[in-house]
Order: structure tokens, then sequence, then C-alpha cells
């Protein structure tokens, strides 16, 4: 008697067709789901546009005048800020300005032409819970210098742009007589009109029509910059400078004045340009495994072989 063959393991596996159609079914009915929520926002690109919309222009403040005749500022360079690093410069500083003081000194007044400053934001939006997009790029920093050329302040760049300040900014001498931009209240690091300075782009946003205007009129034609948050270039490497030789001494206890000796050399002689920043000290050292391998006078603790202040050894070369 002949012998029915097995079936093949290939058609054994054979899906059902009444499975088939309810799983038919629920892909119909998961895309008529995802279609209709479409339905109900619009189509998709739409979707998008009302979770991200676009946004709309800036609110511009012109700083009231008393309309000089002129001679006007022209200020095209200024020397650095003497920032000096020191442990004063970690912490929030003193107020510079009293609460009440104008956005331009009575002395620098009749000498500008134009100040234009970004709105503040409203008070209902200032406390709101700001979110970023991480599909963005991070913004990138640049520098150069603002400077004033006959009353206006522009960006020290080829075709010297109209600059757009920052909101709140206010413009004073400091105490060697150069025009300083209070961006902010205490910060040790606002830069001076004329001076190597760094900020961040923070993106191309429409400007209204009627200001673009007003500022073009009051000192001639080109394009406008916004400009972010503006520091003296010089004053913020004396600032890192300062993190970088306190984070040393916590680290290694070697004093303030060797740390900061440290750091400083290192940054110097660092083959990659740090800019204005200073990351000296910053790495960690390789773990420790074994307390043998631990200097005298120290013991293994938490991966790190340290002093009984708590200090790690040995100091790294920097």
């Amino acid at each position: 008697m002949n012998r029915r063959s097995p079936p093949h393991p290939r058609h054994s596996r054979r899906l059902d067709p009444a499975l088939a159609l309810a799983l038919l079914a629920l892909l119909v009915a998961f895309v008529a789901g995802v279609l209709a929520i479409f339905e109900m926002r619009g189509d998709l690109f739409r979707w998008r546009e009302e979770r991200r919309p676009l946004p709309g222009p800036l609110g511009i403040e012109f700083v009231a005048l008393p309309g000089g005749t002129g001679p006007f500022l022209t200020i095209l360079a200024a020397p650095a800020r003497d920032v000096r690093p020191s442990p004063d410069l970690i912490g929030a500083g003193e107020r510079l300005l009293p609460e009440d003081a104008p956005a331009v000194a009575p002395e620098l007044a009749d000498k500008l032409r134009l100040v234009a400053r970004l709105e503040p934001p409203p008070p209902d939006t200032q406390e709101r819970l700001v979110t970023f997009d991480a599909e963005e790029r991070p913004a990138p920093v640049r520098t150069g210098r603002v400077i004033l050329r006959d009353g206006c302040l522009r960006v020290g760049i080829k075709d010297e742009p109209l600059a757009v300040l920052p909101a709140g900014t206010r413009l004073v001498r400091d105490p060697q007589g150069h025009v300083l931009m209070v961006m902010v209240q205490n910060s040790p690091t606002n830069a001076r009109v004329g001076e190597e300075a760094m900020w961040v782009e923070t993106g191309v946003r429409p400007i209204p029509s009627a200001a673009a205007e007003r500022m073009r009129r009051a000192c001639g034609g080109g394009r406008i910059a916004l400009l972010s948050f503006v520091q003296s270039v010089s004053a913020v490497r004396a600032q890192s400078d300062a993190l970088a030789a306190r984070n040393v001494d916590i680290h290694y206890g070697l004093g303030w004045e060797e740390s900061l000796r440290r750091v400083v050399r290192c940054r110097e002689r660092s083959p990659v340009p740090m800019g204005a920043s200073n990351m000296c000290g910053s790495t960690p050292p390789s773990p420790v495994a074994d307390p043998r391998d631990c200097p005298a006078g120290t013991s293994l603790s938490g991966g790190l072989c340290r002093t009984p202040e708590g200090h790690v050894r040995p100091v790294p070369a920097m």
C-alpha cells in the first residue's frame, strides 16, 4: 500500500483564511482611524503646521531720544574690558544700575540717532514653559563688534547691518568712559561698543515693515540684524578661567592661585583653540580598581585615590 507523502513544511503553516480576513479588517480599521484624526485636523501638513506655527513678526521698540543735531557718536573699536579671573566672577555680581535707570544714559542720549530694542515678552508668557525642538541644530556662536557709526548701532562686519538690541538693554558709560551695553544687570561680562564680542545666533524672524522703514530712515540703508545675548569675549574668557580654576581646586585641593595658573597655562598651550571657553581640568581621571595602586597617603574611595581631605590624586597634567 502506498503511503501519502507528508505535506511540505512550507504549506503546513498556511494562514487560515478567516484569520487573514480578521487581520485585514483590523488594519483597515486602524488606517481609517488615523485618517479620521487627520480629517478632523485637516491634512497631514496642516496638522504639522498647527503643532509648529510659523513665528510672527518681532516686536521692536525705539528708545525715546532728544533728537540731537550732532555731532553723533562714531565708535568703530574699543579696548577689551580688563576683567581678571577671580572667585567674584563666578557669583551673580553686584547690580550695575538702579531699577529706574533710563535705557540710555543722559550724557549719551543726544549723541545717538536711534536705539532699537526687542520688545519684552508679555507678562503672561515670561514664566511659561519653554520647549525646544530636538530636530533643530544648536545655534552657532558668532563673534564680532557692535559699533556706532554716526549715531547708529551697527554690526561691524562687511555690510554693517543695523543692530536691534535684546529687550531691556541699556547704554551707559563705564568707569573708563567707554559705552557699555548692559544686557544683564549684574553680569560682569557685558560688552563695550567697539570691543570684540560674542553672541548666539537665534534664527531669522521677520521685522515689521514700519520698524524697518523707521530704522533706515534715521540711519540709512542696509539689512537689519537681531542681536542676542552679546557679551565681551575677554570678560567671558576670564569668567571661564575662573570657573575652570574653581573646578580644579575643588577636585584636587591645589588652592585658587595654583589652580588658576594651571588652567590658564593649559588653555594657552592647547593645540585646539578654545575661544572664550576653558575646558582644562574638566576631564575626570581614570578610575582605579586596586587600592594598592593609590599613591602613599591616599586611599581608594569612589573609584579614585583621595587624600584624607577628599582631594583626588594624582593631579593630572594640564
